[in-house]
């Protein structure tokens, strides 16, 4: 009796190893990398910290002259930069 139950056993182990095999999705594998971009458009850029608020921005102003914004956490300006117009108009 007892090496049938040994036997059954071993028997059941295979049997479920080998359904299980078959029964269970296939494996998923990594993909191949995405090559990084050679450029990026925008009409804005914004940095944030690691809560989410905005500490800094890179745009243009109506004028199309480059604007670069530095804020505190309370989203006070500290620090900025601007460039000359793209229409020729001189910056500040």
């Amino acid at each position: 009796m007892k090496k049938a139950n040994v036997a059954l056993a071993l028997a059941a182990g295979i049997l479920g190893g080998m359904l299980s095999h078959f029964l269970t999705p296939a494996t998923v594998r990594a993909e191949t990398p995405t090559p990084a971009p050679s450029e990026v458009r925008a009409r804005s850029f914004l940095l944030v910290n690691e809560r989410g608020g905005v500490i800094g921005t890179f745009t243009a102003d109506t004028s199309g002259r480059p604007v670069i914004r530095l804020l505190d956490v309370s989203g006070r300006e500290i620090w900025s930069a601007e460039g000359p117009s793209l229409h020729g108009s001189p910056g500040r």
